[in-house]
């Protein structure tokens, strides 16, 4: 396991006590037959990052999945400059208005995706970024007291590197953010279309290494639609149930001295309702539309209900650990 190198900022980590969660099985008669063994199934949580339709909705949350939060940073660095902009005199009220669509009486799984340069300067150790990310940190934390918080992208994942020390190096140059956090949130995103194994290959590397940093709740960000990569046109198409279960699920196969990977977060859950997503470019979404729902665009929101049904039920559900003997 990775050893820390001391944090020469003056923030100090905090060290919380992960919640043990105990499973009770339900027992047989003692004087009947010995029961043969069962297999067992336990699933990671699922948390859902943006609203799907109510009626989706309501079936997700009837499944066990959770709603969690997300502060994107168009909202606390406005200008790209690396500085955060919730606090001082720069205007924060756009902050201030975000933190009243989030709850403040429950605990919750909470997220600040500071991407751009900023990350990147934190990949590489400039202690400026990084006490940035601590500023940061710090505001949400006394704004949500009860919400566990980590950094989208923190620890970092690679498809290229295959050297673990490299990678390892720039957790280092991240440690003070990885020991302040509550929780590493990870992504995996499949980038490839048809090419199990290296998908395999890429998620196993990234989650052993991950799994090697000092213990702390994982969640895993995925996207049930392929990410911009090497065959653009595969850009923001749904990836077929069967690539997609073996591509999650392999992740979570991965154990590490017994520990794997808490849940996952379902990122970009769409929200189709004749209107592109924030994220998407309107021109993608149309033709995202026309070929998966038609040319009658008042047709498109039902359809993409369907379409969100089947992503519940025959993707996001059908994530598990692997099977045990009882």
């Amino acid at each position: 396991m990775i050893d820390w190198p001391q944090s020469s900022g003056n923030h100090n980590s905090m060290k919380k006590l992960l919640p043990i969660l105990l499973v009770l099985s339900a027992c047989g008669p003692i004087d009947g037959p010995i029961p043969e063994p069962t297999e067992k199934i336990e699933k990671p949580e699922v948390l859902m990052i943006q609203p799907l339709d109510p009626k989706t909705h309501a079936h997700a949350l009837s499944l066990g999945f959770k709603d969690t939060y997300i502060v994107y940073e168009w909202t606390i660095d406005r200008n790209n400059n690396g500085i955060f902009d919730c606090i001082g005199e720069e205007l924060p009220q756009q902050c201030e208005d975000f933190l009243t669509t989030v709850p403040k009486d429950k605990e919750i799984v909470f997220t600040i995706d500071w991407e751009g340069q900023t990350i990147e300067r934190v990949g590489r150790g400039e202690q400026e970024a990084i006490e940035q990310y601590l500023i940061a940190l710090d505001y949400f934390r006394k704004a949500l007291p009860l919400a566990k918080i980590g950094f989208y992208g923190i620890p970092y994942t690679t498809y290229w590197t295959r050297n673990k020390d490299v990678w390892m190096q720039i957790a280092k140059n991240q440690s003070q953010v990885l020991q302040a956090v509550d929780l590493y949130m990870p992504s995996l995103y499949d980038f490839y279309k048809n090419d199990p194994e290296a998908d395999t290959e890429f998620v196993k590397r990234n989650v052993e290494w991950i799994l090697d940093l000092p213990p702390k709740e994982i969640y895993l960000y995925v996207w049930h639609r392929y990410h911009a990569g090497g065959q653009s046109e595969a850009y923001a198409t749904i990836i077929p149930a069967p690539e997609f279960n073996n591509f999650v699920n392999s992740a979570f196969a991965v154990s590490v001295n017994g520990r794997r990977m808490k849940g996952l977060i379902w990122w970009g859950v769409d929200t189709f309702n004749g209107q592109p997503n924030v994220w998407e470019d309107p021109v993608i979404y149309e033709k995202l539309m026309y070929d998966a729902c038609g040319s009658q665009k008042d047709m498109w929101a039902a359809c993409m209900q369907n379409t969100l049904r089947f992503i519940v039920d025959e993707q996001i559900n059908k994530i598990q650990y692997p099977k045990e003997k009882k």
